[in-house]
């Protein structure tokens, strides 16, 4: 177990931390500041490529130098991660080298996006986040990222309540406007009297007739009336 500082305490962690990237000067001055300053044992992994059956454990942490990989490079290391509950959890540092930030804080196992210009305190803020089971992203990607899903949750058309009646039955119609109200599929059963499959099957017709993907897709390819 390794001891992680925090801003008032040590907390201990069995987290085990790998760095893959090149053994650069860089790369040994943050594996030198996570041991004397963080209590953190890290092991550098020059050539990820080459190591991909290594096998990074569940109760791992990897830091993914991301400034001498390109996108092919980059999506091939995770592509050979575990895609499980025994996959590690990855930290992208020198997280503003990638060209496109977004495509990849979709993926579950990235927990956070380190730039190169972090200082120290925040890289072991960022870990210590991480560990106690929370993310570490900064807050222009934030920012960004949720903008660019707002967009694309709100259609180009928005459907008219006759043009809805003419692609749905009726009782396709009263779940979508439960859906719009922020009901569940179990309140929404609650509320029609019917079980909680037979709602699975309708929401799954709504979702194919409108051509979308969630319940917020959905709500937004309406009209407020």
């Amino acid at each position: 177990m390794h001891k992680v500082l925090g801003d008032s305490q040590e907390q201990v962690t069995p987290y085990v931390f790998f760095l893959y990237g090149p053994k650069n000067l860089l790369n040994y001055a943050l594996k030198n500041t996570l041991e004397e300053k963080g209590g953190i044992n890290c092991t550098i992994v020059p050539d990820p490529i080459s190591q991909l059956s290594f096998k990074s454990p569940s109760d791992s942490i990897v830091l993914l130098d991301c400034n001498e990989l390109n996108e092919d490079a980059l999506n091939q290391i995770l592509d050979q991660l575990p895609k499980n509950h025994l996959s590690p959890s990855v930290i992208m540092i020198n997280s503003d080298a990638c060209d496109n930030l977004h495509a990849y804080i979709r993926r579950p196992i990235i927990k956070g996006c380190f730039p190169s210009h972090l200082a120290t305190h925040q890289i072991l803020k960022g870990i210590h986040t991480i560990i106690s089971g929370g993310s570490w992203f900064p807050r222009v990607v934030l920012e960004q990222f949720l903008e660019k899903n707002r967009r694309q949750a709100i259609p180009s058309t928005i459907l008219s309540s006759s043009d809805l009646r003419k692609i749905l039955t009726r009782r396709e119609l009263e779940i979508l406007h439960l859906v719009k109200t922020g009901a569940s599929n179990t309140e929404i059963a609650c509320e029609l009297c019917l079980s909680h499959h037979t709602i699975k099957t309708h929401m799954h017709n709504l979702f194919r007739k409108l051509n979308v993907s969630n319940r917020i897709q959905a709500a937004n390819w309406t009209s407020p009336s």
